[in-house]
């Protein structure tokens, strides 16, 4: 039995436009000015985890 595809950001990205990464990238800079943060990848979804729980999510990042 294989082991199952690990999702990154960078994975997550590639689907996505140009604009869309830049857009994340700037997100992602506004949510550390804010402080320490993980992501936490799933196939659909990027969640931004401080220190307690999650508090932001992208949500699909194909081109539409």
């Amino acid at each position: 039995m294989s082991m199952p595809e690990e999702w990154t950001v960078e994975r997550q990205l590639q689907a996505g436009s140009e604009r869309g990464r830049s857009l994340f990238r700037r997100f992602e800079e506004l949510v550390g000015a804010c402080g320490d943060f993980t992501h936490s990848v799933l196939k659909t979804t990027v969640t931004f985890r401080g220190p307690k729980r999650g508090f932001a999510q992208q949500v699909g990042c194909g081109k539409r």
